[in-house]
């Protein structure tokens, strides 16, 4: 099936169903919808950050490492690991750091999963930007060049993710 062509729920503003649209008709500006967010981070605390494309809601802005639309009758932990195997080809459970109803500088609501994953990857540079998780605070300084998505995801929980335990 096309990426297109999937069923996408369509939420009200307490995150109850009200619908459904094809995956190719949601407007992200405007529908809330489930999603899901993933940090990579290395063994060493390197965090990969990607480098958004021009036909992204945050264009040339950097975000987490993937992120994905949930499907109808698929769990955000089902989207998570399906968004990792597709964008990065990486095979990995990650972990959940929790679920909040969120509601982005650029006015769009979402339904929104936070999860990492400790992963013994490297992502090329071309693409990704390589940040070591000591340094995320300095760079949410720079909240310009950053998706709102990555804003709330390292506002929320940044601080869990100092306390990591890492080599």
């Amino acid at each position: 099936m096309e990426h297109g062509d999937y069923q996408i729920d369509i939420l009200d503003a307490n995150g109850l169903e009200i619908g459904r649209k094809l995956r190719r008709d949601v407007d992200k500006r405007n529908d809330i919808f489930s999603s899901v967010y993933v940090l990579v981070i290395s063994q060493k605390g390197t965090c990969f950050l990607a480098a958004l494309t021009t036909d992204s809601l945050f264009p040339s802005k950097l975000g987490l490492s993937v992120g994905s639309i949930v499907r109808h009758d698929e769990t955000p932990d089902e989207a998570a690991i399906r968004a990792l195997k597709g964008e990065l080809d990486l095979d990995a459970l990650p972990v959940k750091l929790g679920n909040h109803m969120v509601t982005l500088d650029i006015g769009a609501r979402r339904s929104a999963s936070a999860y990492y994953v400790i992963a013994d990857i490297e992502l090329p540079e071309e693409g990704f930007r390589h940040v070591q998780l000591d340094k995320m605070d300095e760079l949410l300084e720079r909240r310009s060049i950053l998706a709102d998505t990555l804003v709330w995801f390292w506002t929320e929980y940044g601080n869990t993710l100092k306390r990591l335990d890492l080599q």
